[in-house]
């Protein structure tokens, strides 16, 4: 601890080593809480098909798809 303190008090009292320790330390995240619902949703596992097909369409998805192509040029 003494040493810690001793390097901090040294660091701190130059000017130019102070510059360099600052730019040295990592970013800290402004919001540690972004940070964790971040991570929570990059580990959420999706289900693939086995069977390598395609997933069967809603009916709604199908209906807005053909209402898409239908309306793309207007």
């Amino acid at each position: 601890a003494v040493f810690n303190l001793a390097y901090d008090m040294a660091v701190n009292a130059d000017p130019d080593l102070r510059a360099k320790a600052a730019a040295a330390k990592p970013a800290a995240p402004k919001d540690t809480g972004k940070v964790d619902a971040a991570k929570r949703a990059n580990s959420v596992n999706i289900p693939s098909t086995a069977s390598g097909k395609a997933r069967v369409l809603t009916e709604d998805e199908e209906l807005a798809a053909v209402y898409d192509r239908n309306h793309k040029g207007q």
